[in-house]
């Protein structure tokens, strides 16, 4: 048995998808890439937050704006990404200069390397965030952030035959995604 796991955008990745180079996508589906061929379940709802490496000059600021954000370096998933274009809506819908300092970059190591030795930020799910965040590699800043993409979830071709093990993988998606919810829910209570 051997997986493969690709890493990119969603919008490459359903690309992809859609040449059959994949077998299913753990991804966002944007309103125009809903065709009848594809077939959507959603896993959760995402939340963004800012972080940054531990002790970065940000983090013991209580009054921090999304002014301050708009001078920072940040480390950003590629133009024309959902999550980018979410993210430079943010600072237009509050009349803001655009961050001008950007690396751009998808893969999380990365990110979190560049984090981690610099004093760049960057933008991710909360839930990866608190992951790191937990483990002491990386800070959540404290700033709520109107930037909401919207939910993620598995996507598949409605006719395309999934090789055994790509449903098996899909079915320990569909675990973990139901422990997950379960696991907000206590939390939540």
């Amino acid at each position: 048995l051997c997986i493969g796991v690709e890493v990119g955008t969603s919008n490459d990745l359903v690309a992809q998808l859609k040449q059959e180079r994949l077998d299913f996508l753990i991804a966002r589906i944007l309103e125009k890439e809903d065709e009848p061929g594809l077939l959507y379940e959603e896993i959760s709802e995402e939340t963004e937050c800012v972080v940054a490496r531990t002790g970065h000059p940000l983090c013991d600021r209580k009054d921090l704006a999304l002014e301050d954000l708009s001078t920072a370096k940040w480390i950003l998933s590629p133009q024309g990404s959902i999550l980018r274009n979410h993210f430079d809506m943010m600072f237009r819908r509050a009349d803001l200069e655009m961050p001008s300092n950007v690396v751009e970059v998808t893969s999380i190591s990365i990110i979190t390397s560049l984090l981690q030795q610099s004093d760049f930020l960057n933008i991710m799910p909360s839930d990866v965030a608190r992951h790191y965040a937990k483990t002491g590699e990386l800070a959540i800043l404290p700033i709520e952030v109107p930037c909401r993409v919207g939910g993620y979830g598995i996507i598949w071709h409605r006719d395309q035959l999934l090789s055994p093990g790509a449903a098996l993988l899909m079915r320990h998606v569909r675990a973990v995604a139901r422990a997950m919810k379960e696991e907000e829910a206590r939390s939540a209570v």
